[in-house]
């Protein structure tokens, strides 16, 4: 295994390392969505603080080499999340108190950004210009609140055709999307409240769930899908976990952590 070097500090056996780049066999300090769909590059973000504003930066990072180029993004209360290094570009997103606030599409090359929408809980993206996006349905009768009330349904975006449709609804409980099976079904966390158990969910389409695993059942600290052909690994302090629809939820091994990419 190669270690990498970032800001002077060996990631390689850190808390850092998140991800594995077979194409340069490199350990990166990014998770899976911040590297572009070739492994060449990464992007990270961090905030820059002085008398005058705070900054918000983005910096593309060659896997290779190790350039590290930084590009300005201005004034921001609150840094940029980056949600998918895409085919077409990084998909950052900026937030408030309640929640993210805008997605914004920036050239890794140039580093011109421009706002895609100003939708509000985008979660994840599911590829080819469609995201999950957390909503709050008005008709729940219970709904939990935090910040204002918490996101209790899952709605699908293209922003192709400008399409929003409801993926998933569950009163009384949070929802989020904590990963996506290898057809980009989003798995998604599901807390109830008084007593009822919490689900982790495939969604096949809005009619249509598929149980991981519920209740006392889930392993503590379950958490980081990553799928291949396999099904969808997941990692705990307790052991390394495989869900396939044949065979569901197995531990397959004792080894504490979480995935750091698919396997051949």
């Amino acid at each position: 295994m190669d270690s990498i070097y970032h800001s002077g500090r060996q990631l390689l056996g850190s808390l850092d390392v998140l991800y594995y780049d077979r194409a340069y066999s490199r350990w990166l300090p990014v998770s899976r969505n911040a590297v572009s769909p070739d492994g060449t590059y990464y992007a990270y973000t961090d905030r820059l603080a002085n008398a005058e504003s705070t900054r918000a930066t983005v910096h593309v990072v060659n896997v290779k080499t190790g350039v590290d180029v930084a590009f300005d993004g201005g004034a921001w209360i609150t840094p940029y999340i980056v949600l998918d290094y895409a085919t077409d570009g990084l998909y950052l997103v900026i937030g408030n108190e309640a929640g993210v606030a805008a997605l914004l599409l920036m050239n890794p090359t140039t580093g011109d950004v421009k706002t895609v929408t100003n939708t509000t809980n985008i979660q994840a993206s599911a590829g080819n210009k469609v995201f999950w996006v957390g909503a709050v349905n008005p008709t729940d009768p219970h709904p939990i609140v935090g910040l204002g009330a918490l996101p209790n349904q899952i709605d699908r975006l293209n922003l192709v055709d400008g399409s929003r449709a409801a993926w998933f609804y569950r009163p009384g409980s949070t929802v989020g999307v904590i990963g996506q099976d290898l057809s980009g079904h989003p798995i998604v966390a599901v807390s109830g409240y008084d007593g009822q158990p919490t689900e982790f969910l495939v969604l096949l389409d809005p009619a249509t769930q598929q149980l991981i695993v519920k209740g006392l059942e889930i392993p503590a600290g379950l958490a980081s899908p990553i799928s291949d052909n396999h099904g969808s690994w997941f990692g705990s302090p307790d052991g390394i976990y495989l869900y396939s629809e044949s065979k569901g939820l197995q531990k397959v091994s004792d080894q504490p952590g979480y995935p750091a990419n698919g396997c051949l």
